[in-house]
């Protein structure tokens, strides 16, 4: 098998191993088509599975028992779930993690991923990395949350799973964001209703068009590119 076989992955962690230990991480790799909206694990299951998307966008979200549920994080090409198996060793989801845009993934079994783990030093440091910027990066979403208005943190997410997605069509409800953002439906019409008046983006049922990124990127607080410095973004091949 040639280098350029074995680096053919979009998911930057897979992607950033050396030849020998891609290698060895891909013969226990399986690649999978994952459906928009699909539950691949929820609070309290075992966790039986490590996703590294490729195409594919996973959120991570808090239940309640109202029924509602607010995104606490997504990870797209650039990362993994669960990284509490890496940091703890837990077994089981302390989320739910739920297919947010479709696309192809490769997982690995626990147990493999386990032994990969304490045995091939590069994908370890690459795990330990990614988890640092990920926690870095929900820390400040949080902080986001709390100080910026609605405008600029719809803004900065519509960016953020922009450069996590292969199009700029991205296939989002009203629902949808309402939910990934913690605020009401209403909220979410109006607001985008604001931005696509800005030249920014164009939306229809179900679908959300990014036109201009410069007008979306400008509309953004800070934290876009805060966030952007602490996990890479970018699905390209």
């Amino acid at each position: 098998m040639s280098n350029r076989a074995l680096h053919a992955h979009r998911n930057h962690l897979l992607r950033a191993l050396p030849a020998r230990e891609l290698r060895i991480v891909q013969t226990h790799l399986e690649a999978i088509d994952l459906e928009r909206g699909a539950v691949l694990a929820d609070v309290g299951d075992p966790i039986r599975h490590m996703y590294f998307p490729e195409t594919a966008v996973l959120s991570i979200n808090q239940p309640y028992a109202s029924g509602d549920s607010v995104e606490v994080a997504a990870v797209g090409c650039e990362g993994m779930i669960d990284i509490a198996v890496a940091l703890r060793n837990a077994e089981r989801s302390t989320a739910r993690h739920v297919v947010q845009f479709d696309g192809r993934a490769m997982r690995l079994k626990r147990g493999d991923f386990d032994m990969l783990f304490q045995s091939q030093t590069v994908f370890r440091k690459l795990i330990h990395t990614f988890a640092a910027g990920f926690i870095a990066s929900t820390l400040l979403s949080i902080a986001c949350n709390r100080l910026h208005l609605v405008e600029a943190r719809l803004a900065r997410w519509l960016l953020i799973a922009l450069d996590r997605s292969v199009d700029h069509i991205l296939p989002l409800t009203h629902e949808v964001i309402a939910e990934m953002l913690g605020v009401h439906r209403p909220t979410v019409t109006v607001t985008l209703q604001l931005i696509e008046k800005s030249g920014a983006l164009r939306v229809s049922r179900g679908r959300v068009e990014i036109v201009d990124r410069a007008i979306l990127e400008s509309i953004a607080c800070e934290c876009y590119h805060r966030a952007v410095e602490q996990l890479p973004a970018g699905c390209g091949a």
